[in-house]
C-alpha cells in the first residue's frame, strides 16, 4: 500500500507538476488541494485506460497529456469546434477508445 501512495505522490509532483501551493490563505490551499485531487484522480483514469488497452509499452501518462492538451475547441459564431489535430493524437485516441468529437 505504501508503494501505491508513494507512485500518487510521484504522479503528482513529476508529471502533474503540482509540488509547489504557493498559496496564502486556507481556502485557496483547500480549493489547489480539491484541484489536484481532481487530476490525480483523471490521470488515473487515463493509466488504467492505457493499462486496460495493454498500451504501456507504448504510451505513457505523459505522452496522452501532452496529446490531449493540443485538442482545443474553438468557437465560430455560435457553434463550438474542434480545432485540427495530428494524426498521431488521432491514433492514440483511437487505441484508447477516446472519442473527439
Amino acid at each position: 500500500m505504501r508503494v501505491s501512495i508513494e507512485q500518487c505522490f510521484d504522479t503528482l509532483k513529476n508529471t502533474l507538476m503540482q509540488d509547489h501551493s504557493y498559496m496564502h490563505s486556507d481556502i485557496s490551499f483547500e480549493a489547489w488541494c480539491f484541484i489536484n485531487h481532481i487530476s490525480l484522480t483523471l490521470a488515473y483514469r487515463v493509466l488504467n485506460t492505457i493499462k486496460k488497452a495493454g498500451l504501456t509499452s507504448t504510451y505513457s501518462l505523459r505522452d496522452i497529456m501532452t496529446y490531449l492538451s493540443r485538442i482545443q475547441k474553438v468557437k465560430i459564431m455560435d457553434d463550438w469546434k474542434t480545432s485540427e489535430y495530428t494524426r498521431i493524437v488521432k491514433k492514440a485516441c483511437d487505441k484508447l477508445g477516446i472519442k473527439l468529437e
